[in-house]
């Protein structure tokens, strides 16, 4: 089986404006291919993928994220064996190793508080996320085999956010149709403005606070085929998603992201003000009362 990370080594993580890596043509083409043809349809999704029911290619929402999580995959007959067994390689204690080895020394300078925290996971104390009990565990895995649907109307705002709290790391691996030419869906790598900025309790930048981020885009990750991507979350880890429009192919992705039972990083800084948070629950309730 194909390991994510059989040829990566530090000296290819990128640095600026905080770590993380990115690999092209990571998987042998063949077997890239390979999963995408075997990539669960949207039909498969619906028997089992979160808020995807009775969904078809023909009827789904736009600008909407499907996945099928952890054991969803794993125990499903109905995705193909090669996809399974890989997918389980990677959303394991054991890669989630692999990306901390990595990225030791970045994790110990950004995120002095998740390294500690590392230190204390073991194979035991692992769970899928949606798993009974998961919520206890040391290290618990997000994510999955996940469909992106397009926007019907073009839309380029990138949604800048933090990740939560308790996020350690993440990894995306990019899987896309061969006909499939529509803009959208870059994934933007920012640095953090020198102006103070806000986000609200979903993690989100302020609309207000948008500008500033067009000036600090350090890095702009095109959707191709057959890509890895591995960031390092923190206070400094500020990205969005382009979405994509005009698509006649939806976006595959094996998303993964590895997470602490607890917050592991401290984003006080970033939070809206008290001010702010009365504004907009009086401008909530005055819109409840009135209906303008």
């Amino acid at each position: 089986m194909h390991s994510l990370l059989d040829n990566v080594t530090k000296a290819d993580i990128v640095v600026d404006p905080y770590p993380y890596l990115l690999v092209r043509n990571v998987l042998p083409r063949e077997f890239a291919d390979y999963l995408l043809e075997h990539f669960p349809s949207i039909e498969e999704m619906s028997k089992g993928a979160s808020g995807a029911k009775g969904l078809s290619v023909s009827n789904y929402p736009e600008n909407k994220k499907f996945c099928m999580y952890g054991k969803e995959v794993v125990d499903s007959d109905s995705i193909d064996l090669q996809i399974r067994e890989f997918f389980a390689e990677h959303a394991s204690v054991e890669f989630f190793k692999k990306i901390t080895a990595l990225f030791e020394e970045h994790i110990k300078v950004d995120s002095p508080k998740a390294y500690e925290y590392i230190q204390s996971i073991n194979e035991d104390g692992v769970g899928f996320i949606h798993e009974s009990g998961s919520e206890s565990k040391k290290l618990i895995i997000d994510g999955g085999l996940c469909i992106d649907t397009p926007a019907k109307t073009p839309d380029l705002n990138p949604g800048v956010h933090l990740d939560n709290p308790k996020k350690i790391c993440g990894a995306l691996l990019y899987l896309k149709h061969p006909e499939d030419r529509a803009p959208g869906g870059e994934f933007n790598v920012y640095g953090t403005p020198k102006a103070k900025v806000e986000i609200d309790p979903k993690m989100m930048v302020k609309s207000e606070y948008m500008p500033l981020f067009k000036q600090s885009l350090a890095k702009s990750i095109g959707y191709e085929h057959n890509t890895l991507l591995v960031f390092l979350n923190s206070s400094r880890a500020f990205h969005g998603v382009v979405p994509r429009y005009y698509a006649e192919h939806f976006r595959y992705t094996m998303n993964l992201a590895f997470n602490a039972n607890r917050p592991v990083h401290n984003f006080s800084k970033y939070e809206e003000s008290f001010i702010s948070k009365k504004l907009r629950a009086g401008k909530f309730y005055f819109k409840k009362i009135t209906g303008r």
